[in-house]
């Protein structure tokens, strides 16, 4: 038996490779619902533990900041005295780019420190 995530909106299809055990567990409970079980319930436990795992399976590149990134961006951002731009939070890769891009401006703006020769 195979399983499949499907996106209607993109279209997409994705072949899940389940364990021998996972499908039989799976096509276990699905005979279950086409012999009149309700699909509510399962349905809201498969989605919420859907939910609860999909930060996990993300590629690094797309996963939401860190909050050490945030803080960090937070702190380039007040000593520019600019705003932190909503698209840097939108993923790691982002905010990884606007701190590569302030970051070193934001050192270059506080001049020389106290005790420095130069």
């Amino acid at each position: 038996m195979s399983f499949f995530l499907v996106d209607s909106d993109s279209e997409f299809t994705l072949e899940l490779s389940l364990t021998k055990e996972s499908e039989l567990d799976l096509r276990r409970q699905l005979e279950k619902l086409q012999q009149g079980g309700h699909s509510g319930a399962i349905s809201r436990r498969l989605a919420a533990e859907f939910s609860r795992l999909v930060p996990e399976l993300l590629d690094w590149d797309i996963k939401r900041p860190t909050k050490a990134q945030i803080a960090y961006a937070r702190s380039i951002c007040y000593r520019l005295r600019i705003e932190l731009p909503l698209e840097a939070m939108e993923s790691r890769q982002a905010m990884h780019l606007f701190i590569s891009a302030r970051g070193a401006c934001s050192h270059q703006s506080l001049g020389p420190s106290v005790g420095d020769s130069t």
